[in-house]
């Protein structure tokens, strides 16, 4: 997967996934007329951040951005020694 993000895409994630660049993907999707039944099924009225996996299951969803709690919950499935600070 490619690792591509827009200059809009908080500093934190970015380098959070830098070390799993080859893992994950980014991508950002505005709030425009036509995602706005997305923003409604998916819940989201300010902000998300979605973790979705290949098979389009949702792993991870929380109302806003926090780098850490994503970061926690990461490391219960990846083996990462010394990779996340």
């Amino acid at each position: 997967m490619s690792f591509s993000f827009s200059q809009t895409v908080h500093k934190e994630i970015i380098v959070l996934l830098e070390p799993f660049k080859d893992l994950f993907s980014i991508e950002l999707i505005p709030f425009t007329q036509q995602t706005k039944i997305l923003y409604n099924k998916f819940g989201i009225s300010d902000s998300g951040c979605y973790l979705i996996r290949p098979d389009m299951y949702v792993a991870y969803r929380a109302a806003k951005l926090d780098a850490e709690h994503l970061k926690k919950y990461l490391l219960q499935f990846l083996e990462t020694e010394n990779i996340l600070l």
